[in-house]
């Protein structure tokens, strides 16, 4: 009794006030969901400091104070196949670099910063069983979209969007980074990161709208994030707040302007409406509905007509858009082909010679994960430790299910048709897996609660 008086006599009063839309208050929220909260709404600020790609580190070093100094106990327990794999994947990364004498300090911290911190993460989710309750997500993440769309406002209709110069950010500043920023030209150190580089003037997104990146360093990253705001919408019970978020989140998906998002979307939600109809209508319906769907689609001559031309057309005019994005990376991978049997086994040390003498970033091994993170990078054996570790993975997902959100689902499913086409050079990326490893549906109803159908 002592002890709830003290913690009564603790809180603040601003934290008993609702959230809105949400009915509960910050003080009802568990410090995972705390932590969630503030680092989704805090996007801005990770962006414009600069530490975006410690974001990993620094969560980590955040847990393990918070169970250990505060709550006395270790967050490790065993780890799954799915951490050791990654873990395995990360030590092969460095090992024949040090072999030969080429590892760098760099790459050593990316390899740390992208692959070691968010294994080490995903083991004390796993290991502790944090959670994170969907509609506190799903609240974060729309005051996010929020943000965004304001500051979409503002630039386009008061500022117009001028051409700029991009300032560094804080850390960038502090490390006497160059001034100047090339979009296709930049030095080891000197990428985007370092630069609050958040639209490009010149370049054009879908339906002649300037495109953006806002928060998240390239276009394909925001479109990615776009794609899983737009699956979380879905999940929304409340319908109000599902339209929205869903106007929302399409809306940013076309700032983005990436064509791999665009055309994987409609695969992603096919499967996950034919997934919410088996458990709601039960699988019988669902084979019943295939298998007329499938002979409607192949057995009759005017629907399937249209259904090709519609396909071939939606493809010829993604590929028309910025047709010469097309055509660099179509070269890149080809010559990327061409370089992976040369190391097959144990992959290419370092980065591929540059495609064009005018475009440092289109590299042998680039705009791949596939191809080039995975093939060329880390050879057949480390794309069999890394598959080994995205199975164990999804198999844990699979595991787990219950009271998953379909978002979740719909994230990886997600990540795989795109990993052909993009190359996750975003530590935010880790997170994004992350976040959706953690959140569920709670059992009792809440005010966003989760759709299934």
């Amino acid at each position: 009794m002592n002890q709830a008086v003290s913690t009564a006599i603790r809180r603040r009063p601003w934290q008993e006030i609702k959230l809105p839309g949400l009915g509960i208050s910050w003080s009802m929220l568990s410090a995972a969901e705390r932590l969630v909260m503030l680092y989704i709404a805090l996007l801005p600020a990770w962006w414009v400091s600069g530490l975006y790609r410690y974001m990993p580190a620094l969560t980590l070093a955040g847990v393990l104070y918070v169970t250990i100094r505060r709550e006395g106990r270790w967050p490790f327990g065993r780890p799954s196949p799915a951490v050791v794999a990654l873990l395995a994947f990360a030590g092969y990364l460095l090992l024949f670099p040090a072999l030969g004498g080429t590892l760098a300090p760099g790459f050593i911290l990316q390899t740390v910063l992208f692959y070691v911190m968010p294994a080490l993460l995903l083991w004390c989710v796993q290991g502790s069983g944090v959670k994170v309750r969907f509609p506190v997500a799903a609240w974060a993440l729309s005051v996010s979209v929020l943000q965004m769309v304001l500051i979409w406002l503002v630039f386009h209709f008061v500022l117009g969007e001028p051409s700029f110069t991009p300032p560094r950010t804080l850390l960038a500043t502090l490390n006497d980074k160059p001034t100047d920023y090339d979009f296709h030209d930049y030095g080891e150190g000197s990428g985007k990161a370092n630069y609050l580089y958040f639209y490009s003037a010149g370049d054009r997104a879908f339906a002649g709208l300037t495109r953006y990146m806002f928060f998240f360093l390239t276009p394909e990253i925001f479109g990615l994030v776009a794609g899983y705001l737009v699956l979380v919408a879905l999940d929304l019970k409340n319908r109000l707040w599902s339209l929205a978020l869903l106007g929302g989140s399409l809306f940013l998906l076309l700032l983005s302007g990436s064509r791999a998002v665009l055309l994987a979307m409609p695969l992603v939600l096919l499967l996950r409406y034919a997934v919410s109809l088996g458990k709601e209508r039960g699988p019988a319906l669902l084979c019943i509905l295939v298998a007329a769907l499938g002979f409607t689609c192949l057995a009759v001559p005017p629907v399937t007509n249209f259904l090709v031309d519609t396909t071939v057309g939606t493809v010829e005019a993604a590929n028309d858009f910025r047709a010469g994005s097309t055509r660099v990376r179509m070269l890149i991978y080809e010559r990327t082909l061409d370089r992976i049997p040369d190391e097959l086994w144990t992959g290419h040390t370092e980065p591929g010679e540059p495609v064009f003498s005018s475009f440092s970033l289109g590299r042998v091994g680039s705009h791949s994960f596939i191809l080039g993170n995975l093939l060329y990078r880390s050879g057949v054996l480390g794309t069999a430790l890394f598959v080994l570790f995205w199975s164990a993975l999804c198999w844990w997902f699979f595991r787990t299910r219950r009271g998953r959100p379909l978002s979740s689902f719909g994230l990886l499913l997600l990540l795989v048709l795109l990993s052909p086409l993009m190359v996750f050079g975003s530590e935010l990326v880790g997170m994004l897996i992350l976040l959706a490893a953690t959140v569920y549906t709670p059992s009792t109803s809440s005010p966003g609660g989760t759709r299934r159908g």
